[in-house]
């Protein structure tokens, strides 16, 4: 998919920009299910999922929205619209309970309290080693399966593969911007549907789950091709506010979906940490203790990672990118970088 990066003249970004306003002044009045509309701003009465798995503050701004997508057209070139699939989302629609709250933490948690990326194996990211840009992101095209492949449990399993998370943002030494929003595709094998999702968790206070959405038919026919979907998250800052997104391609649309979004001042305690990831993670509390708990799994599998700085996309090669595996327990996995480090696969013997 080409890109039109800073460089390129105005009217060449004019030009992509003008054919992005229908869906702009299309988004001011949508209404879409769970959030404030631009019309009454009001939410809807649904009742949300319990506090513990997702988070019900996020307030969706509509207004902060527009120009997002306003931004997402003039710096990168591309056309962007509100969420198709908002009455997926399970955090904002009928009461949905999970059988256990989900873990994500580290065996040694950072002093801010927050999440760290858990026990896994993948791609480690480290953002602006030749300066600092305010505004960045990351992208990856990763495998997601609509169909169970996780045995029965007990014994009972959470997957999250892959997962993306952006670095933070580093200026004389010290972190400016710590990555807020993680996107994970997510699978377990117990309880009530749907067990396969993609959702987007929140790394502030403790963490928490702010979008789950059951990967059907639905979400298949918009957002994957080929078997993959491709997500994106953003920093940006907007007339001197920072901000966080999240976005879904839409393939039969060609344009990208605006997920979550905020502010990120109202991020109370970000979890501090200097490296993103793109990688394979199972849960620590609901996941394999040991090499022989290890079930069979398709190919998992994560390509065409790149990073957003000074003005331009990058392929995650060495110069940002190195191997992360912190407490792997499944070593009979095979795991490997077709190009290092921007596309690697994961698969059970």
């Amino acid at each position: 998919m080409s890109r039109v990066l800073v460089n390129e003249s105005q009217d060449s970004r004019w030009n992509r920009l003008s054919s992005c306003l229908a869906t702009l002044v299309g988004v001011s009045v949508c209404v879409v299910p769970g959030r404030a509309s631009a019309d009454s701003g009001n939410a809807s009465e649904a009742t949300p999922v319990p506090s513990g798995v997702c988070s019900v503050s996020v307030p969706y701004d509509p207004d902060l929205a527009i120009q997002l997508l306003n931004e997402l057209a003039l710096r990168l070139g591309e056309c962007g619209a509100a969420d198709s699939t908002a009455d997926l989302d399970l955090c904002r629609s009928e009461p949905w309970l999970l059988d256990a709250v989900p873990h994500m933490e580290s065996p040694t948690p950072p002093a801010s309290g927050g999440p760290d990326p858990g026990a896994g194996w993948g791609a480690g990211i480290d953002n602006l080693t030749g300066g600092y840009y305010p505004d960045y992101g990351v992208e990856a095209k990763q495998r997601v399966y609509s169909s169970q492949f996780l045995p029965e449990g007990p014994p009972n399993y959470y997957l999250y593969a892959p997962t993306l998370e952006p670095p933070s943002a580093i200026s004389g030494g010290q972190q400016v911007y710590s990555g807020r929003y993680e996107s994970v595709v997510w699978y377990k094998n117990f309880g009530r549907n749907p067990r396969n999702m993609w959702a987007v968790y929140e790394h502030c206070g403790s963490g928490v789950f702010v979008m789950i959405k059951a990967m059907d038919a639905t979400f298949i026919s918009k957002y994957a091709q080929n078997g993959y979907i491709y997500t994106q998250i953003m920093h940006i800052v907007l007339f001197g506010s920072p901000t966080w997104s999240v976005w879904l391609y839409n393939y039969p649309v060609g344009q990208w979906e605006l997920q979550v979004w905020d502010y990120d001042s109202t991020c109370v305690l970000p979890h501090q940490h200097n490296t993103g990831w793109d990688w394979f993670e199972w849960d620590l509390t609901y996941g394999p203790s040991s090499p022989g708990e290890c079930v069979d799994i398709p190919t998992v599998r994560s390509f065409a990672l790149r990073l957003y700085e000074n003005g331009s996309w990058k392929y995650v090669t060495s110069s940002w990118g190195r191997e992360l595996e912190i407490d792997w327990v499944c070593t009979e996995y095979d795991t490997s970088f077709s190009s290092n480090f921007y596309d690697w696969s994961v698969v059970s013997p």
